[in-house]
Parts: C-alpha cells; sequence; structure tokens
C-alpha cells in the first residue's frame, strides 16, 4: 500500500524525470461504479485498483500546470490539491464518457463541477494488470452568465 499521502506522491513526481515507473493506489473499484463501467465498456473491471504514477502527475503538469498557458484555453492551472478530488470526481461525475485511446485501450473520462471549475478526469482500463490508470486532469473555469 501507499507509504505518503497522495499531496506528498504529487509534490515528489510534478516535476522529477525518472524513466522508473512509481505508482499510487487511489483505492478500489467496487460494484457500483463496475455496473455504469462495464455498460459503457463491456469489460468487467471490479476489484481493480485505481492508480496514479509519476508519468502521469508530470504529464498533467506539464500540460495543464502552467497558468500562462491554461488562461487562454480558458481553464485554469491545475494544483497538486486537485488531485485529491479525484476520487469525489469518479464517485459523483456528472458526465462519464468513453473513448478509445491511441494504445487501442478504453479510456474514461469524468466530468464534475467543483466550486468554480469543471475538473475533467481521464483514466484508461488496463485489462492485464488490473487497472484504471491515470492519464490526465485538468479544469476548465465556469463561465458565469
Amino acid at each position: 500500500m501507499n507509504n505518503e499521502s497522495l499531496l506528498e506522491f504529487v509534490f515528489r513526481f510534478r516535476d522529477a524525470a525518472t524513466n522508473r515507473q512509481e505508482k499510487y493506489v487511489l483505492g478500489e473499484v467496487f460494484e457500483e461504479e463496475n455496473a455504469t463501467l462495464f455498460a459503457l465498456t463491456g469489460v468487467e473491471v471490479i476489484g481493480f485498483r485505481r492508480i496514479a504514477d509519476n508519468f502521469g502527475v508530470r504529464h498533467a503538469f506539464k500540460k495543464h500546470g502552467n497558468p500562462t498557458i491554461e488562461e487562454p484555453r480558458g481553464q485554469a492551472a491545475i494544483l497538486p490539491e486537485d488531485f485529491e478530488q479525484i476520487n469525489s470526481i469518479v464517485v459523483a461525475a456528472e458526465k462519464v464518457v468513453v473513448e478509445l485511446g491511441k494504445k487501442g485501450l478504453f479510456i474514461i473520462r469524468y466530468e464534475k463541477t467543483i466550486e468554480n471549475f469543471l475538473l475533467i478526469y481521464a483514466e484508461e482500463i488496463r485489462i492485464g494488470q488490473r487497472e484504471l490508470a491515470f492519464q490526465t486532469l485538468y479544469k476548465r473555469k465556469i463561465r458565469k452568465p
């Protein structure tokens, strides 16, 4: 199991370049979530672990962690604390979309409004490893009418 908090893991790998994969277990997929994902993908994921790895953390910050780049896109730069929202995004997503990724694996994208932002979290199903693996996390500003 994890020897550090999720925030410690994120801070440790946000900018660290390493070729050695390290994983952080976010939780396990239970029956209710399995039913939803099975209906969308045809894949049984009960008992799979939801994980984040150092490569995904670094990718998310490289692509979505710079305010100068995110602001013109109508997005806000992600913060380490946003990673703590992953389980609540998954459990109470307002929208769940499934697509096939470049490697032919299912990518699940969850969207949830938290405060003034729409948080988008994406993970891929890795059947052989029995994992739902973090792909990216970003957030859009909600424009007021």
